[in-house]
């Protein structure tokens, strides 16, 4: 790679990175969520509805919240008890 090519990569990726922050912000600032208002890089990694508490309803694992399987989980369990008889791309056996 040369020299022009990976500062044209590195410059593209903190531009996304700054969209991405500049995004959560107006989303915290539309929601009221004045706390963190002025620090850009708390949304770096953050989203900005996500309050961070893994006990919480709304953002923790529902295999500890409820003590269900997850969609992902019981599509799996799904399907491994009933077999399909098509193909990835759609055609069924006969």
């Amino acid at each position: 790679m040369s020299n022009s090519e990976t500062k044209e990569k590195h410059s593209r990726r903190l531009q996304r990175e700054h969209n991405a922050i500049r995004k959560q912000q107006k989303i915290a600032k539309a929601y009221g969520l004045n706390d963190h208002q002025y620090e850009g890089h708390y949304f770096a990694k953050m989203h900005a509805l996500n309050c961070g508490n893994p006990k919480c309803l709304m953002c923790g694992n529902p295999r500890k919240t409820w003590k269900e399987l997850t969609i992902q989980e019981q599509r799996q369990q799904q399907e491994m008890d009933i077999q399909r008889l098509r193909h990835s791309n759609g055609v069924v056996e006969e």
